[in-house]
């Protein structure tokens, strides 16, 4: 099976057809501020509410996302999963970023993660924030 080439107006280069995913479960205090952030680095974003009781999905209104609603909390992983899930059936999708709604990942690093994408399209490419020494709780740690 071959891959069509196409192009997205929402592009400013000829890079992949990138897409972020954010799985959110009440992030009502952070998200707004994370998915600017990226939509500013890559046109199209995808948040996953996770069956979130706070205000989460009102934080997006007005912002050109898509939003999928899992109607209970099933955790990060089946969240990703399920969009995964859905992108992988769309041809004009190269590439899926993931960042948490809660604004540990940085904004800058996007660029950075997109570029060591470009040096092997097709291949995972993993972000590990170590250098930064943030104080991750250790069970997320190895979740992550």
């Amino acid at each position: 099976m071959t891959r069509k080439e196409t192009s997205c107006p929402s592009r400013k280069n000829s890079g992949p057809q990138l897409v972020a995913v954010i799985p959110a479960f009440n992030e009502e205090r952070t998200l707004k501020e994370v998915t600017e952030a990226t939509l500013k680095r890559i046109g199209k974003v995808i948040v996953v509410n996770d069956g979130s009781t706070d205000n989460t999905a009102k934080q997006l209104h007005g912002l050109q996302v898509e939003i999928i609603s899992n109607r209970r909390n099933v955790g990060n992983g089946s969240s990703l999963w399920r969009c995964f899930a859905r992108l992988l059936a769309d041809e004009k999708i190269d590439a899926a970023l993931t960042r948490d709604g809660d604004g540990q990942h940085a904004p800058e690093d996007i660029e950075r993660l997109i570029a060591e994408y470009a040096k092997s399209p097709g291949k995972m490419v993993v972000g590990l924030r170590t250098e930064r020494g943030d104080s991750e709780p250790p069970l997320r740690f190895l979740a992550n």
